[in-house]
């Protein structure tokens, strides 16, 4: 289904979109706002500048996102999608330069219901909070990489928190790796909530304190997951 890119498209039905190709401006949703329930399959979202959350995609209702890219996508939080809604991503990448400018969530911003994200990459997006991810609800990371993303200082001069991720809610990487993402607090992650991770790796990330896990929540860590090599300490504080 084509895709006319300079309108938002609000969906309230059980719609699957295949092969977009989405550019945009506009606010809430650069592309897509789903409010129902939706797939959105094999699409490029690219150099959308959005005032409101989800450049790419605003989800509220149940969406399903599958071989579909993300990169270039302006906006206050979530530069490639925003969702409060019950979110399945797989086989995606969001990369590069999705931007969150004032809030949270360069690539993917999570709150509301629960997110699963699996065999995605995370690569070389910007925001305050959370560079690649920023999650604020219950969200689980399988089979994925955050690498390269950048948290940096806001406006009012608050510290880049998470440059990988920022989680201030319930988050679970399994079989995963956060590297060479860089932040004031938090290089690979910043976490205020419960924290489980299993089978991963947070290596080669940079910050000021808490080069790759800033944590001021609950860190559990199963399996065998490695913390290293990371700028100046590995957890702090």
């Amino acid at each position: 289904m084509d895709n006319d890119s300079s309108e938002l498209t609000p969906h309230c039905a059980l719609l699957t979109f295949v092969d977009i190709d989405a550019t945009s401006e506009g606010g809430f949703g650069g592309a897509i706002a789903n409010f129902g329930v939706a797939s959105v399959h094999n699409s490029t979202f690219s150099d959308s500048n959005v005032l409101g959350p989800g450049g790419g995609i605003v989800n509220v209702g149940t969406l399903d996102v599958k071989n579909c890219r993300f990169s270039t996508n302006f906006t206050d939080n979530g530069g490639g999608i925003a969702s409060s809604g019950k979110l399945t991503v797989e086989n995606s990448i969001f990369a590069p330069l999705n931007s969150a400018r004032s809030f949270a969530g360069g690539g993917l911003f999570v709150s509301g219901d629960s997110a699963s994200v699996k065999n995605s990459a995370f690569s070389q997006n910007v925001a305050p909070r959370g560079g690649g991810i920023a999650n604020f609800a219950e969200l689980e990371l399988i089979n994925s990489t955050v690498s390269d993303n950048r948290a940096f200082q806001n406006n009012f001069g608050s510290p880049g928190q998470g440059g990988g991720i920022f989680n201030s809610g319930s988050l679970t990487i399994i079989n995963s790796s956060v590297s060479g993402n860089e932040a004031s607090q938090g290089g690979g992650i910043f976490n205020l909530g419960p924290l489980t991770l299993s089978n991963s790796f947070i290596s080669d990330n940079t910050a000021e304190v808490g080069g790759g896990i800033y944590n001021q929540g609950t860190l559990f860590t199963l399996g065998d997951t490695i913390v290293t090599g990371n700028t100046p300490d590995n957890i702090a504080p």
